[in-house]
């Protein structure tokens, strides 16, 4: 009885060990088929491409480039609004405030929900490019997108505590028709 255990054991394991090699083979995230959440227009909210390097942290993918529309700036209020709305209790809300590649990682934050105010903004907005993880994200999303963005430096609730700059946050913003959406925070 005890070496069919045993026997069973080790095709468990050896099944479990294909699996694992079958899984780390795939491509990265996969963005098809999408199927957008009712109250999530496609013109705002467009399915999220494929990363252009394996092995990245964007889990969900990146912020399609269709559509995507120039900013010129992002004034502080939307920027609040946004960290407000990311932030919040509220799940919808998160979501509104965020590019679908974004959206698998919001379960992940729901523990730091916090009211944002205006004492997180170290500084004002300002273009991507001047973020140090601006190079990161051009390798998994492409310069294009990189130089479209608008970066925040946020210093959450851990951050104003310890009162340390590397506990900052950069957010990265974009805009589809008309609404700035947080599409990724480093690190």
């Amino acid at each position: 009885m005890r070496s069919l255990h045993r026997g069973r054991g080790r095709a468990a394991y050896a099944a479990g060990l294909l699996l694992l090699c079958a899984c780390a083979s795939q491509p990265g995230p996969s963005v098809t088929p999408w199927e957008p959440p009712v109250g999530f227009p496609t013109e705002v909210y467009p399915p999220p491409s494929p990363t252009l390097a394996e092995g990245g942290t964007l889990l969900g993918g990146c912020p399609n480039p269709d559509g995507l529309e120039e900013l010129e700036g992002v004034p502080d209020e939307i920027a609040l609004g946004l960290l407000r709305d990311f932030w919040s209790a509220d799940a919808e809300r998160a979501r509104r405030a965020t590019d679908p590649g974004l959206w698998p990682l919001l379960g992940d934050l729901s523990s730091r929900r916090e009211e944002a105010d205006a004492s997180w903004l170290d500084g004002p907005a300002m273009p991507a490019a001047q973020s140090s993880y601006a190079p990161a994200l051009a390798r998994q999303c492409g310069e294009g997108l990189v130089t479209a963005s608008w970066t925040l430096r946020v210093c959450p609730p851990g951050c104003l505590a310890f009162n340390s700059a590397s506990l900052q946050e950069d957010y990265f913003l974009l805009s589809w028709a008309g609404h700035v959406l947080i599409w990724a925070i480093w690190p």
